[in-house]
Parts: structure tokens; C-alpha cells; sequence
């Protein structure tokens, strides 16, 4: 809804109540027209915006998931890498307990064997 457009009594009383009050008319229709043009090329680049907008969240979406895609790979590869470290890792460690268990072993059974066979020959001694 266009203002009302308000003039002086003075300028009324120069031009005329029908001259002035068609300029107020005319002046709240142009009014009207540029504020409805305002409004419609500002829904117009809003809706532009809207779109470029839409459109660069897509491609920043893409990219994204691309990064987040070649970081999951990586990660993955490293995660792999680790893997076979550990199970080589393991591996020799497995490898040396079990020497060190066999020798303690060993050294174990020989020792009871020793003392068994040193008691055995006491008690037939004995005996």
C-alpha cells in the first residue's frame, strides 16, 4: 500500500486541489511500482543466491566425502601396515619365549631328572 502523499495548503492553493492530488496519486503508484520491483528482483537474485548457494554445497559435499574417502584409505593402509608389524612383531617375540621356555625346560626336567635318579640311588644304597 502506497503512503499517502501529503503537500502544503500552499501548494494546493498554487496548482490546484485536482492537479495535486492526481500528482499524489501518481507519485504513490510510481511508488507502488518500484517497491513491487524491488521486491520482485529481490526475490529473483534470493532465489539466484539460493541456487549458486545450493549448487556450491554440493560440490563442498563431494569434495568432502572425497577427502573424507582418500583419509579412510590411508588410514586404512596404515592400520594394515600396523598389522603385519605386529604379527612379525609377535612372531620373533613367540620365536624367542619359546627358545627361552624349551631351554627352561629343560634345565628343568634335567635337573629333576638329576635329583631323581640322586634319590633313587640313595634309597638302594640304604637299602
Amino acid at each position: 500500500m502506497p503512503a499517502p502523499v501529503k503537500f502544503s495548503e500552499k501548494f494546493y492553493r498554487t496548482f490546484g486541489h485536482d492537479i495535486v492530488d492526481e500528482l499524489a496519486d501518481w507519485l504513490g503508484n510510481m511508488d507502488l511500482t518500484y517497491r513491487t520491483e524491488l521486491r520482485d528482483l529481490n526475490d529473483r537474485n534470493v532465489a539466484r543466491f539460493e541456487s549458486v548457494l545450493g549448487r556450491r554445497i554440493g560440490e563442498v559435499r563431494t569434495e568432502f566425502r572425497q577427502e573424507i574417502g582418500k583419509a579412510r584409505a590411508e588410514l586404512q593402509r596404515e592400520i594394515g601396515e600396523l598389522r603385519s608389524e605386529m604379527k612379525a612383531g609377535f612372531a620373533e617375540l613367540e620365536s624367542r619365549l619359546g627358545m627361552r621356555l624349551i631351554r627352561w625346560m629343560f634345565l628343568f626336567w634335567t635337573g629333576t631328572t638329576v635329583t631323581m635318579l640322586g634319590v633313587l640311588l640313595a634309597i638302594l644304597r640304604i637299602g
